[in-house]
């Protein structure tokens, strides 16, 4: 049983990597240009910082923590101080 839908999209692939000749830094120049021309913003999000085990959980040789646990999580919004309280 074959996908059709599967089967073009690899044709579509093999089709576009001849044009470059399987070159793989020409098909990221191509890409990217088109990225530019196309006039959508593109987005950077810096990278999420991840916070190392303690040392002691290192020397007790535990399992690390959870990725969903080791990654900074963002700051509580700050507090208005009282002084900006409304009348009331």
């Amino acid at each position: 049983m074959t996908n059709e839908i599967l089967e073009e999209v690899r044709a579509a692939r093999l089709a576009y990597a001849e044009r470059f000749n399987f070159d793989v830094y020409a098909i990221g120049r191509d890409l990217r240009e088109r990225s530019r021309l196309s006039g959508r913003k593109v987005v950077s999000l810096p990278p999420k910082r991840i916070v190392p085990p303690p040392e002691d959980v290192i020397a007790a040789g535990a399992d690390p923590l959870p990725a969903s646990e080791c990654i900074d999580p963002r700051p509580e919004p700050a507090s208005p101080p009282e002084s900006a309280a409304l009348p009331g």
